[in-house]
């Protein structure tokens, strides 16, 4: 199913009700002035003219508190007009001086400011941290107003990563809110949320009904942007039902109100919903032709998480055209863009900050539940007379209660045990779910255009290609598998290191023999010139491991033609050095830094388009810490790489 709908995309705006109209004559006068006219602007709204007269107010110079105001009111219109990068800038200037100004109301604005641009360039992590101190901050301050709105940006994190309940939930508690407080802007942006979530929930009917109800809303109180949304959701979901001549209707509508605004994220919406609709009535070209501008314009905004959707959509045109170079084309982009490993656990790790963020609000709930029972025990105590002889029965619950304290000490032993296993198994399920399922899919479909029955004729040539991806798709899989049962054994302690004396010349040569037939298939030499003197104390298999990885990365980060060599040397009395040097690629310093710095899985395609796991340096890096070595590496993009291991002496 395509996900998508425009969700939040005016949480930061209110106020907005009809077309920019221009001032005549240039602003002139104090910075307070010029700050006034700048809020005229932006409630017309005029988002030029509020950009140029804000900018004049900062360069005259104006008060800390007037510069806050101002920082802020910059990034929602750079927000609005889709200038993330700046409108990130502008909101975080304006955290740094709330804080360090002590000011939680305009804090908790920032926040939000920010947590709604992380959301959408697709940091959901770093999004819901920043949205739950917004909340929270509101909360304290009773800013109904402002929970809604933060709220409403929680739930649609929520939402993007599947988690429909506790969206659903979200969105009931800030209609309930809206309501309560009788403030039309939120009831029908509630509205338009609840219909999102039934979008998702694929009940179309009822998506539509609570769009319109946002709709009548926003037409009476002159919204346009907002109408403009609602117009180009009711057009998705009328879509799905088949209605196609009907919903062009709706996204022609919904493009002239956001060309009007210049609402570049509504725009995006349009053009590829528009595209979806032209496919579904065949007419294939003025598909292709509205998602190429719907892609122009996420380059043109930097919001380019919806991109993979696109292109699998564009797949899905020239597929049903008979056009299937085209369409393999467009699915390899969209199998590229699709969310990595890293991404799926920052999902997870989402998922450990909802949880952390529902314990902290309960265990709130309990300490005021607490204090309640306090007063009422104390109010008791009081009264009671004869207190002297519940000393046994207090006695009693003293025991009890270190009974209950071991207990629980236990229980929370046992809990850690199980959560480091459990942790095990996520990442294992992690990457049977993306780097191996995805390979296999690849070889499946590549199978299927290759089977005599699929009624493709295809030339010499194409087959070629398409046997190599199989044969690339294959080796990426036969790697995963064997990284990821090393990996998995290292990880739950289960591999049993028994150092020993090992001559590096043997052990090297031994495992360059076995990479001797990819090597050659690449037309790369391996020369292996470690001294025969050159001797570790150190556990053979581990060794072993770590030198097919460092030879196996060697190969696929080397072009034909290249050459990788093995070399050794006494580093100190106390320490040997194992070097492989190869002539590929080689590395930028933020890609040794971020390989160097951090236990994040990283894959890369090799020179030939191979495939990784991301575990094989992490698994060396595991093994020589635990054959108390160490490692170190010195490459230059297109330079080579040399990557050196230092490991005990035998000496």
């Amino acid at each position: 199913m395509k996900a998508t709908c425009i969700i939040v995309l005016m949480c930061l705006f209110i106020g907005i009700s009809s077309p920019a109209q221009v001032f005549a004559q240039p602003p002139t006068g104090s910075p307070e002035t010029l700050i006034s006219q700048a809020d005229s602007c932006a409630k017309v709204p005029d988002f030029q003219c509020a950009l140029r007269l804000y900018e004049q107010a900062l360069a005259l110079g104006i008060d800390s508190r007037d510069s806050l105001t101002v920082l802020l009111a910059l990034g929602d219109i750079r927000y609005q007009l889709g200038q993330f990068d700046r409108a990130y800038v502008q909101y975080e200037g304006a955290h740094k001086m709330a804080e360090s100004m002590r000011l939680d109301y305009e804090k908790a604005l920032a926040l939000k400011g920010l947590a709604h641009i992380l959301w959408r360039t697709g940091e959901n992590i770093k999004a819901t941290t920043f949205i739950i101190e917004s909340i929270e901050l509101s909360r304290k301050q009773r800013d109904t107003t402002a929970m809604i709105t933060s709220s409403n940006i929680l739930a649609g994190i929520y939402m993007s990563v599947g988690n429909l309940d506790d969206a659903g939930k979200l969105y009931q508690e800030a209609l309930s809110m809206a309501l309560d407080n009788k403030d039309s802007l939120n009831i029908a942006q509630s509205y338009e949320y609840l219909g999102v979530l039934e979008f998702f929930r694929e009940d179309y009917y009822r998506a539509i009904d609570l769009y319109e109800k946002a709709l009548l809303i926003n037409l009476s109180m002159d919204r346009g942007l907002e109408s403009g949304i609602n117009y180009s959701n009711i057009a998705e979901s009328l879509n799905k039902l088949g209605e196609y001549r009907e919903a062009l209707k709706y996204l022609k509508k919904g493009e002239r109100v956001m060309k009007r605004y210049d609402f570049l994220s509504g725009l995006i919406f349009v053009y590829y919903t528009t595209g979806d609709t032209y496919t579904s009535l065949r007419q294939y070209d003025l598909g292709i032709e509205f998602y190429q501008q719907s892609l122009e314009l996420m380059e043109q905004s930097g919001e380019t998480r919806e991109k993979q959707m696109v292109y699998g959509l564009m797949a899905e045109n020239f597929a049903a055209q008979n056009k299937f170079e085209e369409a393999f084309a467009y699915h390899k982009r969209h199998t590229a863009a699709k969310d990595s490993l890293f991404n799926i656990t920052k999902n997870n790790q989402l998922e450990e900050i909802k949880a952390k963020y529902d314990l902290e609000k309960k265990e709130q709930e309990n300490f005021f539940l607490a204090k309640e029972n306090q007063a009422k025990e104390e109010q008791l105590a009081v009264k009671q007379s004869t207190i002297r002889k519940q000393y046994i029965m207090g006695g009693l619950q003293v025991v009890l209660l270190l009974i209950a304290i071991y207990l629980s000490i236990k229980l929370y032993r046992n809990k850690l045990l199980l959560s480091r296993a459990n942790k095990t198994k996520d990442k294992m399920f992690g990457f049977i779910a993306h780097d191996l399922i995805s390979p296999m899919g690849i070889i499946k479909s590549l199978a299927d255009l290759l089977s005599p029955d699929s009624g493709f004729d295809l030339t010499k040539q194409e087959r070629d290609n398409m046997m190599r991806d199989m044969h690339n798709s294959a080796s990426s899989v036969l790697i995963l598998l064997k990284d990821v049962l090393l990996w998995s054994i290292a990880q739950q302690h289960g591999y049993d290191f028994k150092p020993k004396v090992v001559n590096l010349q043997e052990i090297s040569q031994k495992n360059a023999d076995l990479y001797e037939l990819h090597a050659r298939s690449k037309e790369i030499s391996i020369r292996n010139e470690v001294p025969p003197d050159i001797k570790a104390f150190a556990d053979a298999k581990a060794v072993s491991t770590i030198i097919r990885n460092l030879i196996s990365n060697a190969i696929k980060f080397t072009g034909k033609g290249g050459a990788i060599t093995l070399s050794g040397a006494k580093e100190t009395q106390s320490m040997v050095v194992l070097y492989v040097t190869d002539t590929g690629i080689g590395m930028t310093p933020s890609q040794l830094d971020l390989i160097m710095s951090r236990n994040e899985l990283n894959t890369q395609k090799g020179t030939d388009d191979e495939h990784g796991s991301g575990l094989g340096l992490n698994l060396v890096k595991d093994f020589l810490k635990e054959c108390k070595g160490r490692l170190n590496i010195r490459s230059q993009p297109n330079q080579g790489t040399t990557i050196e291991i230092y490991l005990p002496s035998a000496n």
